[in-house]
């Protein structure tokens, strides 16, 4: 039996030099992705074993076909892999067996299944996998509860809400490994932007400024080139796929992927037609699981739409659809000097919706005298829903009004003091005011509720009563 030879010397620090083989011809395949996984140490592990799948997929294949490896063989060269990248230490060795076996039997059965179609042209294939061979994994967030790692994410909103500038800050936390509104540390990484709205060197680069970004983490993508002629292309999810994931790899520790808008870069797509846009990013999705990176695409919304957020998104509700979360960001209806703005969740498909978030932008003026603009978030959450944002930006100023008669009538029924709110409540009905419309009128006000000792009702007061 021929030996795969480990050197276990390598020091953690170092980039591992490619796997050792003896006496055997380089299985192409197998052999270069082990070689890339041995080569990862210190990327997120989802990726590494999503690498060491596809390695024994392709060894499993390669036994499957005849080429020169045993199971033996390939066994021991993706556990040299595993150890060297680190995942062996991560998962365990009976982890990473369990993983290396199950991925070298589906390369087999596949190989075999395409070889049996092959001899029946005629015979009717289906691709499957057992339930049973795959693994379970736990979600790896960029933003906990909010945007995944290895998935797609979408934002809308009308012009001027400020979604560059937040995608500026959201790069800033990511590139600087800040802590997110709510908690929790974002991965530290690098941010590559791709986007044809704003100029990069008046917009983007000032607006990364003024939010502290690392600005030697944020690559922005201007063209793609065309193998065969070397010319410079318009980039598009759809034919620049392969140059998007060499960048990524190249780059080594990517963590978003903005593109803003995506409807500028679905080449030929028609983004209104839903089998369209599926053809168009189940290459990008692929590519997002592949990597581990989140991609977080940009879009506007509609002037129809029945009124709900999801119905506003701009094109094809495939867009949504294949978002593992989506985002709204809009004009807070209670402030009427429309300087607060909100990030509310339209649907997450990975965890309950979180609470919606506050922010406003203001100007900023750079040392260098650039007058540029960034967000600043307005902590705490929100109980405003992405349809309500969507129904008040079309709402006409006579609807308006009933949040200021809500507000008027909690300040008059709590101006001599706090009263029990199901007796507040109940006025309201009595008045024509909604519940939601009181809750509204409630936190624009800034009302206060406190509870009467243990078993004791709930009460409500003014901020500035005792």
């Amino acid at each position: 039996m021929l030996r795969t030879e480990v050197d276990a010397g390598d020091s953690a620090g170092s980039a591992p030099p490619p796997v050792a083989r003896t006496r055997r011809p380089r299985v192409l395949n197998g052999d270069r992705l082990a070689d890339e996984l041995a080569m990862s140490r210190g990327r997120p592990l989802n990726e590494l074993r999503a690498r060491l799948r596809e390695a024994g997929f392709a060894y499993g294949s390669a036994i499957a076909r005849s080429l020169p490896i045993t199971a033996d063989e390939a066994i021991g060269s993706l556990k040299a892999a595993a150890c060297r990248c680190g995942l062996s230490d991560e998962l365990g060795a009976d982890a990473v067996q369990e993983v290396i076996v199950a991925s070298l039997q589906a390369g087999e059965r596949k190989a075999r299944d395409e070889r049996a179609g092959d001899n029946d042209p005629s015979a009717a294939r289906a691709i499957v996998r057992c339930a049973a061979e795959i693994e379970p994994e736990h979600i790896s967030w960029l933003w906990p509860l909010r945007i995944a790692l290895g998935k797609i994410a979408l934002l809308a909103g009308l012009p001027g809400v400020g979604k560059s500038q937040l995608m500026s800050w959201m790069a800033a936390t990511i590139t600087t490994g800040e802590r997110w509104p709510e908690g929790g540390q974002a991965p530290e990484g690098s941010v590559i932007m791709i986007g044809c709205e704003d100029d990069a060197s008046d917009t983007m680069v000032p607006r990364l400024q003024a939010v502290g970004a690392d600005l030697q983490r944020v690559h922005i993508l201007d063209w793609a080139v065309d193998p065969k002629s070397g010319q410079r292309r318009h980039f598009d999810v759809h034919g620049h796929i392969e140059q998007l994931a060499a960048l990524v790899r190249r780059i080594g520790d990517v963590r978003l992927i903005v593109i803003d808008p995506i409807t500028a870069y679905m080449g030929r797509a028609d983004t209104h037609v839903t089998a369209d846009v599926r053809g168009a990013l189940a290459p990008l999705q692929s590519m997002a699981s592949d990597l581990g990176v989140a991609v977080l695409l940009i879009s506007h919304l509609n002037k129809t739409g029945d009124g709900s957020a999801m119905a506003r998104v701009t094109g094809s509700g495939a867009f949504v659809a294949l978002s593992r979360s989506a985002w709204l960001a809009g004009y807070d209806p209670d402030d009427e000097a429309r300087q607060r703005r909100i990030f509310a969740p339209i649907r997450c498909s990975l965890a309950a919706n979180p609470p919606s978030l506050a922010y406003i932008v203001e100007p900023v003026v750079l040392p260098s005298g650039i007058v540029t603009s960034r967000i600043v978030i307005d902590p705490g959450p929100v109980a405003i829903t992405a349809d309500e944002l969507v129904r008040a930006a079309s709402m006409p100023a006579s609807a308006r009004s009933e949040l200021d008669e809500a507000k008027g009538f909690i300040t008059a029924e709590l101006e001599d003091g706090p009263k029990e709110t199901k007796a507040i409540e109940r006025a309201a009905k009595q008045a024509g005011i909604s519940k939601r419309t009181l809750e509204r009128a409630r936190e624009a006000l800034g009302v206060v509720a406190r509870k009467d000792g243990a078993g004791g009702s709930w009460r409500l007061r003014l901020p500035t009563t005792g």
